[in-house]
């Protein structure tokens, strides 16, 4: 089972974050700001359990700006995506991303699976 191409975008009230998000079979194009004011709609939005493709690429090339919970929901979806034997594979990660990640020691985790 596939999903078709879905689109979401997200204005939030508490904040000048916006975030769009597409899932085009295993791809996964990210654009905005990840936040804990957006990640919710992430949450609800990417089920990957949903995604029959095995690998899944998800791009962050037109991020702004990422946060801790942005940095939980990738290793959320990167744990989930293991979980049912797919592989996922990181492009233009943010070094905003990169920072978070080394600062709270799980760096290596965002290495593709």
């Amino acid at each position: 089972m596939s999903l078709e191409p879905n689109q979401s975008n997200l204005q939030s009230d508490r904040s000048n974050s916006s975030l769009s998000y597409q899932v085009d079979e295993g791809d996964i194009k990210l654009t905005g700001f990840i936040d804990r004011f957006t990640v919710p709609t992430l949450v609800k939005g990417i089920d990957i359990s949903r995604i029959s493709i095995e690998h899944l690429v998800i791009d962050f090339s037109a991020v702004e700006k990422v946060d801790t919970a942005g940095l939980a929901w990738i290793l959320k979806i990167m744990s989930q995506a293991r979980q049912s034997g797919q592989t996922v594979k990181l492009t233009a990660i943010p070094e905003q991303l990169v920072n978070l990640a080394e600062i709270s020691g799980v760096e290596q985790l965002l290495v593709s699976l």
